[in-house]
């Protein structure tokens, strides 16, 4: 194993992640809030930096893993995990996927250096995977009931709403609403190829995906359940 290659591997997998979290958490998860809104005074002052924006940030006035339902089934199972907002499980999902999925490609190098055409290609599914890691929930986000069916429609939205396709275009790379929903759905066992896309996306994108956000998300889960009782063991298990 080459330890300039994993170094740079590291270095481009915090770059996509830094780029994500300046164009879409930045300039758009952050601007997305629930509560009272303020009065047009008030709009201004929070603009200028006079005054504070109080309302919730949307993505964290949802639970990601734990919370309380009704539902004394569903509950049970909640309690099993500690309660974070669904931003703190989303970021956490992304960071997971970018840099494992990094690591394991460039160790497959040995020694060889990292090239830069292969430094593209690492970036160009490094990004996919940044932007399929933040949507993998989109249902949680749309508070849709488990298992709905999500629609292109609602897919497309989400691209805008949270600048993903311009994130994605940004790095070169054109993804569809159909392509996207399919690698959303490769990231949950339940959900594989509940749909296809016309034109699949690239094999790399999807094989990322199904592999490496889904082993985020499963650690994530792990860690939230265990990690106040052998949870550092639970994941290295």
């Amino acid at each position: 194993m080459n330890p300039t290659n994993m170094q740079r591997a590291s270095q481009l997998a915090g770059a996509v992640y830094n780029r994500l979290m300046q164009e879409v958490i930045e300039a758009h998860v952050l601007h997305e809030r629930v509560g009272h809104v303020p009065a047009d005074k008030q709009k201004q002052e929070i603009k200028s930096g006079k005054a504070i924006d109080t309302r919730v940030i949307h993505l964290m006035s949802i639970s990601g893993k734990g919370g309380w339902d009704e539902d004394p089934l569903k509950r049970e199972r909640y309690l099993k995990n500690q309660n974070v907002t669904l931003l703190d499980h989303i970021l956490s999902v992304v960071r997971g996927a970018v840099v494992l999925y990094a690591l394991d490609t460039v160790a497959s190098l040995q020694e060889e250096a990292i090239d830069e055409e292969f430094a593209k290609d690492l970036t160009a599914t490094l990004t996919v995977v940044a932007a399929i890691a933040f949507l993998h929930d989109l249902d949680k986000m749309l508070q849709l009931p488990r298992d709905a069916e999500l629609t292109l429609a609602q897919v497309e939205s989400a691209l805008q709403r949270y600048g993903i396709n311009a994130y994605l275009q940004q790095a070169g790379i054109n993804l569809t609403a159909e392509q996207v929903r399919f690698l959303i759905e490769q990231a949950e066992d339940t959900q594989r190829y509940r749909h296809t896309a016309s034109t699949p996306p690239p094999r790399a994108y999807k094989l990322a995906v199904e592999r490496y956000v889904k082993l985020a998300d499963k650690l994530d889960g792990l860690w939230q359940e265990h990690s106040s009782h052998d949870g550092l063991h639970k994941i290295i298990e």
